[in-house]
């Protein structure tokens, strides 16, 4: 009878931790695919930058070029290559913001996933140690 009882145990025990092995593998692929697409997004948000920087350089070839000698063409020079800094580093920010954000809710999805397995987890302990 106790043998039988704890043969039970043991089967309902292997059948939770297969469940809860491929939830985890589940868990673990979404969170590969996530990661991958964050990369991806990235890289093609990295490509598109340096586009846009490039197309800024571009045009402020163009004003530099139609600006002549002037006294100021120095002052000018020095603001427009400050401008275009101060237009890099907001990109980035923005880039890097909105990066922090995914990943903090990411964060808090695992986090609050990992809690209901350990939770499982504990009642699965629990009820074994109810039973004996």
């Amino acid at each position: 009878m106790e043998l039988e009882v704890i043969t039970h145990q043991y089967e309902d025990l292997t059948v939770k931790i297969k469940d809860i092995e491929n939830i985890m593998k589940d868990k673990e692929k979404l969170a590969l695919e996530w990661y991958q697409t964050l990369q991806e997004t990235q890289d093609e948000n990295l490509l598109l930058q340096n586009q846009i920087e490039q197309q800024r350089v571009k045009q402020l070839e163009n004003d530099w070029q139609g600006q002549g000698n002037s006294l100021f063409g120095e002052v000018e020079d020095r603001r427009l290559e400050l401008e275009r800094k101060l237009i890099s580093l907001q990109v980035r920010f923005e880039t890097l913001d909105r990066t922090h954000s995914i990943l903090k809710q990411q964060y808090r999805k695992l986090k609050v996933e990992m809690s209901a397995l350990l939770c499982r987890h504990g009642t699965v302990s629990a009820d074994a140690a109810h039973v004996q």
